[in-house]
This record gives structure tokens, sequence and C-alpha cells, in this order.
């Protein structure tokens, strides 16, 4: 009796076990088989995608006021003369602008490309043409240490604004008439790597119509007081802040994240030194900032906050919509999210450090629902 007892237990200790192990490896296996899934979505997501890195430098600058083929107009401070148009007059011949952020991106074989953002207050607004044939435009400038030019975007090349953006009424000139500011875009040429390792910065200017023919164009020249490092940012990680990225619920699978890194075979610069992190938050419904949560232990499992300062730059997940909802506030549909470098923990490549200056982010719309 007692051995049959005995006997008893065992078999019961050992289908526990039994139960246990392959409970835990059929556990183990779905959570891989996800995260395999996962990844290979990326990689076919981002196959054609260039490597891309955003330097956000928010540098004020000067622009002028010009004809239709740019040449400066010279306007005196309170000059008024509303006889030829029913624009505004300008108070003064030059008008406020910001270099935004130039963003780099990295094709394998290919070169190079840059997306130029600036911010621009004045009483005009700003045009995609000039109502004709002629487009609003910008070029790219390379230079050497020594401020010699590398490389300049030839006048023949047309690279067009793509995007203006009314951010409504900031202020008023010294007319009274109120000012505007706007952010204006545009995609520079590809420059091939060969030529643009030769630099150590960029330069960008901007010739953009507007809707005034007594001002008929904004322009903004080069300057060595508005610029960015060039190459050697690659070993910088907080000089720059590289691309996350992001899909869309699609049916019953949740939206994911990723980070700039998430395909090992995608192309990057030699010698491209990585952050440690890349750090993630969503404004929610309070206009506060707050981290994800991510399902790392598989979808079967509860989300986690995202675990430490942020994710690896390997890192693939997805995210848990319903805690990030229920704990951090999230509110589903078009979300603000922003991102940045973490290079904490390293004292090699510039660390430790954050994204410079200031630990600025880039801030992007997502659709999370």
């Amino acid at each position: 009796m007692r051995i049959s007892r005995l006997l008893t237990a065992v078999t019961i200790v050992i289908a526990i076990g039994l139960i246990t192990f392959y409970g835990c490896k059929k556990t183990s296996t779905t959570e891989s088989k996800q995260q395999s899934e996962l990844a290979e979505f990326y990689k076919q997501k981002l196959k054609n995608e260039p490597a891309s890195a955003t330097f956000i430098v928010n540098l004020p600058g000067k622009g002028y006021y010009g004809d239709i083929n740019g040449n400066r107009i010279t306007v005196s401070p309170g000059q008024i003369d509303r006889t030829t148009s029913t624009c505004p007059n300008p108070g003064e011949s030059e008008f406020s602008q910001v270099l935004v952020s130039i963003t780099r991106e990295f094709t394998c074989n290919v070169g190079y490309r840059f997306v130029v953002q600036y911010k621009i207050t004045s009483e005009f607004a700003p045009q995609l043409t000039n109502g004709g044939s002629l487009f609003s435009r910008g070029r790219i400038k390379l230079v050497n240490s020594s401020g010699g030019q590398v490389y300049i975007t030839p006048t023949s090349t047309v690279n067009p604004v793509l995007t203006i953006q009314d951010n409504g009424v900031v202020g008023t000139n010294s007319n009274g008439d109120p000012m505007n500011e706007y952010l204006i875009t545009y995609r520079s040429e590809i420059i091939s790597e060969a030529t643009y390792n030769l630099s150590s910065a960029v330069q960008s200017n901007l010739t953009c119509y507007t809707d005034c023919p007594n001002y008929a164009t904004l322009n903004i020249g080069f300057s060595s007081q508005q610029q960015v490092i060039g190459s050697q940012q690659n070993t910088l990680p907080c000089t720059r802040i590289d691309k996350v990225y992001w899909n869309p619920r699609n049916g019953t699978t949740p939206p994911s994240l990723a980070g700039c890194n998430a395909v090992p075979s995608q192309c990057f610069p030699f010698g491209y030194v990585f952050p440690n992190k890349q750090e993630i938050e969503f404004k929610n419904g309070s206009n506060q900032w707050k981290k994800f949560y991510l399902h790392i232990n598989g979808l079967g499992q509860p989300g986690t906050d995202q675990y430490g300062v942020g994710i690896n730059y390997w890192d693939v997940w997805y995210i848990d919509v319903s805690l990030s909802q229920s704990i951090n506030g999230l509110v589903p549909g078009n979300v603000q999210v922003r991102f940045r470098n973490n290079h904490m923990g390293s004292n090699s490549n510039g660390g430790p450090c954050v994204t410079q200056p200031n630990g600025l982010y880039v801030t992007e719309t997502w659709y999370i629902n």
C-alpha cells in the first residue's frame, strides 16, 4: 500500500513536471515564433528604406525678401507702398528664420540625400510654385574643415519644396501687419558617399515663392552659422536621432515598433556607432509623455513598461495598447510619439549622453488603436 502511494505521488510529480516543461516550451516557442514573424515583417517593410538619422539644430538666422529672380529687395523700416499691391509691406528688408533640422538618408551603393526643414516668420505666405512653372526649391553645400567647398547642388538641379505648414499668426511687424510662422521642407538630390565623406559640415539654402508679387521670394543663403557636422556623426550617437519605426494594427495583430537596426542586413555608413538605447514616449490624454507597455514576453502575456530607459536598437516589439491605455492614459487614434538616442552607460563615442542639443526629440504622429 505504501509503495503504491509512493508510486502514485511520483507519477503525479512527473506529470506536473512534464506539463510545466512542455507548457513553458510551448509558450517559449510561441513567443519565438511571434518575434520571428515580426522581425520578418520589418525586414520586408524596410528592405528598400534608407538608413535615416535626424539632426535637430534649431539654429536661428536671417533671410531676405527678393524679386521673382531672387534678387534682394531693399525696404526702409516703416515704408508703406500699396499702390501696386494689396499685400502687406514688411517693416524691414529681412525676415527671421530658423534651420530646424536636417535629416540624412543613406542608401548603400547609392549615396546620401538630405531632408531640410526651416521655420520662417513672415508677412507673406510661402507657395510651392510661383503660380506657373517655377518651383520653390533648396540646395545643399558640403564644406571641409577649412570651410572650403567640397560640393554644391548645381543651379540646374531643382529640389522642390515638398511641404509648407502654416502654424498661424505669431506676431506683427512694425507696420502692424500679422506675421505667420511656417515650416518649410525640401529633399535634396543624391550625393555620392565618396563626396560626402570628404566633408566636415552640411549647409543648405532656400528660395521660396510668396503670395505677394511685390516681394515674390523668400530667400535663405548658405551660412556657416547654420550647418550640421558631416560624416563625424557616424560615430557620435548623441549628435543625431536615429529613426524608430512603427506599424499600425493589422486585424487582431496589435501595432508594433522597432529600433533603428531592427533589420541587421539594413545598410548603414561604414563605422556607424549605434546608441545604447532609444527612448520612445507618447503623449497621453493629459498631455503627459509616457512610455508604452510592450509585449516582451509574447502576446499571450501582459505588456511590460518599456524596460530600462528604452529599447535596444535591434528590438522589435508589439505594443500592449490596453495596458498603455489603462495605466499610462493612451488615447487610441492619432497619437503624438517622440523618440531620441540614449548613449548613457558608455564612456566612448561621446557618452555618457542623450541626444544633443538639450535632449531634443523627433516627434511624429502614429495611428495606434
